[in-house]
């Protein structure tokens, strides 16, 4: 399998606050690939997952397009 366009690094939701990506992976035996990423704000600092479609998706939001 190719490896998911997603750069590691720090990204900023158009909310503002910030995220650390560690890379992409894929959902054991699917072809479904995930962001795995950390939020960098709160209290909470756990690891999440987010479907690559979404984390690179846009929003609607007040009448605006966001890139997620």
């Amino acid at each position: 399998m190719p490896e998911p366009l997603i750069t590691p690094g720090t990204y900023r939701h158009f909310k503002g606050n910030h995220y650390e990506v560690l890379g992409a992976a894929p959902l054991v035996d699917s072809p479904e690939v995930f962001v795995i990423y950390r939020p960098l704000h709160g209290a909470a600092r756990g690891l999440v997952a987010r479907r690559l479609a979404e984390f690179a998706g846009t929003v609607e939001r007040d009448g605006k397009v966001h890139q997620r």
